[in-house]
């Protein structure tokens, strides 16, 4: 049931039986798009592409390529008028070369998956089966496009090359598991449990992350992201400016991601991500400190105020003891 789902993903089919291509809009981006297509109501949901079949098959294979091109309609759109394109800051506006390998590995998977298993075994002329040749179609395409990927990283400098191709067939032999098609699946989940507020934010981090991995070079998949690379990651937002409190939401995040992925069974090593914290709620205070924020009055403080006599009417040491016994807000008061 779950492979038919992700087949029907996109898809929608008329009355007519003819296929159509259906992008649909995250909620959260209704008024924007509704706003760029200047829709009477001020939303727009979703938007939909005649496949011109009524075999659902070839609509399968059309649907990537229509989604990708009303997507890209949708996007201009949205740029015309000052909006991040949908999906803000995950679209890559350059793709690093790793982040590529996963991609063309994943299409290639599909190409696999949609061509036949029938074992059609290849004899020579004296009837002996030929066990060097591809005797499915599916290890035909797999063999085919292997050679390409294999062509297309001759044409790269050695280390891309190499990198390129090694990312390539560890997606391609499920080595290497990419990470963005289990960050939707994680973000789908908490959905139903978190605020909006906060799946915003593991947006942000999950965007932030993979530019990270694209600058530094390293595939977006499971297995690449090690405690190495987790601390690196702290270290590069530090370097990068972010104050403590926001490295330490980051870092939250994905340790909720990993432990997702091991609930899901994607992972069986310890969260790279644990412990990976540590000294960032005592950097935070020495920040605030630096900055001369606002503090809560330690108790000498208090008491000096309690005890105090006003200097400018009774009803301001009133307003002091009722603010301590009811915790009313706000009542800013300077020591002098």
């Amino acid at each position: 049931m779950k492979k038919d789902a992700e087949k029907m993903f996109g898809l929608r089919r008329a009355a007519s039986g003819l296929w159509s291509a259906r992008l649909s809009i995250p909620r959260n981006r209704w008024k924007d798009v509704g706003q760029a297509f200047q829709t009477k109501s001020g939303i727009r949901q979703d938007f939909v592409k005649s496949l011109q079949t009524k075999d659902k098959q070839e609509a399968i294979q059309r649907r990537d390529a229509a989604l990708a091109a009303l997507r890209s309609v949708v996007n201009e759109k949205l740029r015309e008028i000052g909006k991040p394109p949908l999906g803000g800051e995950w679209e890559a506006s350059c793709m690093g070369i790793a982040e590529k390998a996963v991609v063309d590995a994943l299409s290639a998977r599909k190409q696999i998956d949609q061509a036949s298993d029938a074992y059609e075994p290849v004899q020579d002329a004296y009837g002996n089966v030929n066990e060097n040749i591809p005797a499915t179609e599916q290890e035909h395409v797999k063999h085919v496009l292997s050679e390409f990927a294999a062509e297309f990283s001759e044409k790269l400098p050695p280390a891309e090359g190499r990198r390129y191709l090694q990312t390539f067939m560890g997606v391609l032999e499920g080595q290497e598991t990419p990470l963005e098609p289990l960050a939707e699946r994680w973000l789908a989940d908490a959905r139903r449990l978190v605020s909006t507020g906060l799946l915003n934010r593991h947006r942000r981090v999950l965007a932030i992350f993979w530019k990270y991995l694209d600058g530094v070079g390293v595939a977006r998949v499971v297995q690449k992201v090690d405690k190495r690379q987790a601390r690196r990651f702290r270290e590069w937002l530090i370097d990068k400016g972010k104050e403590a409190n926001t490295v330490n939401s980051y870092l939250s995040s994905l340790r909720s991601f990993w432990t997702w992925l091991d609930d899901a069974g994607e992972v069986s090593d310890s969260n790279p991500w644990s412990g990976m914290s540590g000294g960032l709620k005592k950097l935070a205070k020495k920040d605030a400190k630096a900055r001369g924020e606002k503090r809560p009055f330690t108790d000498d403080e208090l008491l000096l105020l309690l005890k105090g006599q006003p200097t400018a009417c009774r009803q301001l040491s009133r307003m002091m003891i009722e603010a301590n016994c009811t915790a009313a807000r706000k009542v800013d008061f300077s020591l002098s």
